[in-house]
């Protein structure tokens, strides 16, 4: 990289090495017999969404199912997320409802001194604004697929807050001269917070989270802090991933503590209370399975037991040297969702004839995916009480989250190896559970209490 290594920040996913998502790269393509054989065009929302409807692992296990069931007018509406992160692919329409994405509003900044930083390795940011949210990573719609929810082959894959209104910010671009690298620096995504600022201060009446799947393993910039302290000061709640690198600690922006900071869970394959009941493992009467249907299935309701914090999940480290807050977790291990990548995917249509539509779905993990989840909670609590400061929301969201512990272990499938994996995370002395896992039920129910 650069001699200003520092001054880059990077979208949280492991397949990629600067994204803050972990792009395991497993096609969800098995799943077929879960849709509708005939696909049919999407836009007909909300029909669609109301008619063929999948609840995925990792809604479940934060207890969505159990909130829909109660408060079933409960899902965002009229509350915005601004999504800072690659932006939306090009078919975008494919997989979400038109209505629920706010292109008016769709902003890119990208700093173009970064490849002036690469050639001479002198760097001033130079941002250029544009109207132009479509980018060439997929990262970003995977993101806001976990927030709204999408379609595949005529069925609904339901979205923490299917009625929220989606902002795409682009402050992740793709450098070709980097071999199809994508990252941003500390300054473009201080712009794109800085809009939002501005969007919030123009339309006080309504409410605005911005949610950050990016990071960079550094110290807060002063640039940064500026940009974060006059958002949070707007009433603009901001959250972002703990990153992936770890016990090697937590990834700024989110390790800033008036930032709602994620880290990573997942569902344990096995449990001695439940078997093989988890993550890529299936319990037939005949015997036990590995298949990519898992993600269907229904989790347990006791969470805190068949949960584990993943590997990658960044954890507060003091030997960084500089302070780190870390506040909840959520799912980010294996969530499918929309990811089309690779040569002319993200141009084609999801129910093109002689296309294998299902590769433009895949399991992807990392605290990129856990941060949605978060965002998309904090739109339901908003929706219930607008008034709520982002202080409170942090507090109730900490105050609802389920135990964890703080030192344990887990049994995890590894489907590179077909091997079990025992996970750990505590034991080093190192927090990497914070107040627990995010629980979208007990949440809102504290929500009434305000």
């Amino acid at each position: 990289m650069t001699k200003n290594t520092k001054n880059l920040v990077f979208g949280l996913t492991i397949a990629t090495l600067f994204l803050f998502s972990i792009t395991f790269g497993v096609s969800a393509q098995n799943t077929t017999q879960l849709f509708q054989a005939n696909a049919v065009n999407f836009q007909g929302f909300p029909e669609f969404f109301d008619r063929d409807s999948i609840m995925a692992w990792d809604l479940d296990i934060i207890d969505i199912d159990l909130l829909s069931q109660d408060y079933p007018d409960i899902t965002g509406e009229d509350v915005y997320v601004a999504v800072l992160d690659t932006g939306l692919a090009a078919n975008w329409k494919d997989y979400f409802p038109e209505e629920r994405i706010v292109t008016r509003w769709g902003r890119s900044f990208v700093d173009k001194a970064v490849m002036q930083d690469e050639k001479t390795g002198k760097y001033e940011p130079r941002i250029i604004e544009s109207r132009n949210f479509i980018g060439e990573h997929p990262h970003g719609t995977h993101v806001t697929s976990t927030i709204i929810g999408y379609c595949i082959r005529g069925a609904y894959v339901q979205g923490v807050a299917p009625k929220a209104n989606i902002i795409p910010v682009k402050v992740l671009e793709t450098y070709y001269g980097l071999n199809w690298a994508n990252f941003g620096t500390f300054n473009a995504v201080a712009a794109g917070i800085d809009y939002i600022t501005e969007l919030a201060i123009s339309n006080l009446e309504k409410r605005f989270i911005i949610s950050m799947s990016l990071g960079a393993l550094a110290t807060t910039t002063d640039v940064m802090k500026e940009a974060i302290d006059n958002a949070i000061a707007a009433n603009v709640v901001v959250v972002a991933a703990a990153g992936n690198y770890g016990v090697d600690g937590m990834d700024t922006p989110g390790s800033y503590a008036p930032v709602i900071s994620v880290g990573s869970s997942g569902w344990a394959s096995w449990t001695p209370l439940y078997g093989y009941n988890g993550e890529w493992i299936v319990t037939y009467p005949d015997g036990i399975y590995v298949s990519n249907a898992w993600w269907t299935r229904d989790v347990p309701e006791d969470n805190s037991y068949v949960s584990y914090i993943s590997d990658f999940s960044g954890r507060e480290n003091p030997a960084l040297g500089w302070d780190q807050e870390l506040d909840i977790v959520a799912p980010g291990s294996w969530v499918v969702g929309p990811y089309p990548y690779g040569l002319g995917q993200s141009h084609l249509p999801w129910w093109s004839e002689g296309i294998d539509s299902f590769g433009q779905y895949y399991f992807v993990g990392g605290t990129s995916m856990a941060t949605p989840h978060v965002s998309g909670v904090v739109a339901l609590m908003l929706q219930v009480n607008p008034d709520l400061t982002p202080a409170q929301i942090e507090l109730i969201l900490k105050q609802t989250a389920d135990y964890i512990p703080f030192g344990g272990y887990a049994y995890v499938f590894n489907i590179f190896e077909y091997t079990f994996d025992v996970i750990t995370w505590g034991y080093d002395g190192l927090d990497a559970v914070g107040s627990g896992l995010l629980q979208a039920d007990a949440a809102i129910n504290k929500v009434f209490e305000y």
